[in-house]
């Protein structure tokens, strides 16, 4: 090292060789040992060698950054020694972030109750996954919800569905909609109302003599929107307006007289609507009336029935009960013009 075109003076060139032989430092050199019989060497620096220096910027506990050249501290970004805990007031986070210290006794979690919310009116997150049995809990259980497998299940919560969200006869107050408000619905999202009824006698039923006796259907074979009375009045009432096609038999038996008339009918509100057909008995034996026909119903308070009549003037007989040859149905065909 050294020697002509140096640039040291003689008396640098011998420091420098003192040095090296020496191992001690010299001002701005390096000094590198000895290898493998290498001789040793001093490299010259145009500084000091060492770490960097200076004053920390702004208070204790608030981290250091380069600021314009310079260091400084800021009150947002502080760093607790005693507690590993580092708070910033507004992160932004470009790449992905992986949480690997959070567990169930180290959540991820506000520093105090109600205190924020995940995500805001205007930046929204786009999807949430969670692991097999996932909750969702609202203030420590008043409500949640469960998965397990393909259920999930909601525990401590009553639905409120407001009325004029989904049609009339949804009540806001309950968690389970009426029969009706369900059928609403449908029809709200359909092009035609699904409803239809059938029902039949299921035990032989005694008529008066010389009048109509109401036959009391009293088993359904289905009834879509529940709208049949089978146990109290034994008549149709629709809530949907409209044109219903109404469908009807009656078989007699024990006691019919040979000569008398015996028919069947529906009526409307109560009165006579479009009569069945009509027998005239020729012996005592048995037989039966039947008959169709269509009817407008307001979908409100109108109603419809199924009588038999027994014109024997002072005998009883009976309306055999049986699916097959006692029946009462209807189903909606057509809006009213």
């Amino acid at each position: 090292m050294g020697g002509a075109g140096s640039g040291r003076t003689p008396s640098e060139e011998t420091l420098i060789a003192r040095s090296v032989q020496q191992q001690v430092p010299f001002q701005n050199d390096m000094f590198l040992p000895n290898y493998s019989g290498v001789q040793k060497a001093a490299l010259r620096t145009s500084a000091p060698i060492g770490g960097g220096g200076g004053t920390p910027g702004g208070a204790d506990t608030q981290v250091q950054f380069n600021d314009g050249g310079a260091f400084n501290g800021e009150a947002a970004l502080v760093y607790d020694k005693i507690n590993d805990k580092l708070t910033a007031s507004n992160l932004t986070v470009t790449g992905s972030t992986s949480l690997a210290g959070a567990s169930s006794t180290n959540p991820l979690q506000p520093t105090s109750n109600d205190q924020t919310s995940l995500g805001t009116s205007s930046n929204q997150w786009s999807d949430l996954f969670l692991a097999e049995g996932g909750v969702i809990n609202w203030d420590n259980g008043d409500a949640t919800i469960t998965q397990s497998g393909n259920t999930v299940t909601v525990a401590g919560a009553t639905f409120a569905v407001p009325d004029d969200a989904y049609g009339a006869g949804w009540d806001g107050s309950n968690d389970v909609p009426t029969k009706n408000a369900v059928y609403d619905k449908i029809q709200t999202l359909t092009s035609a109302p699904l409803t239809a009824f059938s029902a039949y006698l299921s035990s032989d039923q005694t008529l008066t003599a010389n009048g109509w006796t109401k036959i009391a259907c009293n088993t359904e074979n289905y009834d879509l929107a529940g709208w049949y009375d089978n146990t109290t009045n034994y008549r149709y009432t629709p809530q949907v307006a409209g044109i219903y096609q109404v469908s009807w038999n009656v078989t007699y038996y024990s006691n019919t007289v040979a000569g008398s008339e015996y028919s069947t009918a529906v009526y409307k509100n109560g009165t006579i609507y479009h009569g069945g057909q009509d027998i005239i008995s020729s012996a005592a034996a048995y037989c039966a009336s039947q008959g169709t026909t269509l009817v407008s119903l307001n979908g409100s308070t109108d109603y419809i029935e199924f009588f038999g009549y027994n014109g024997a003037a002072a005998t009883s007989c009976k309306a055999v009960g049986n699916s097959v040859i006692t029946f009462f149905e209807a189903c909606y065909i057509g809006a009213l013009a």
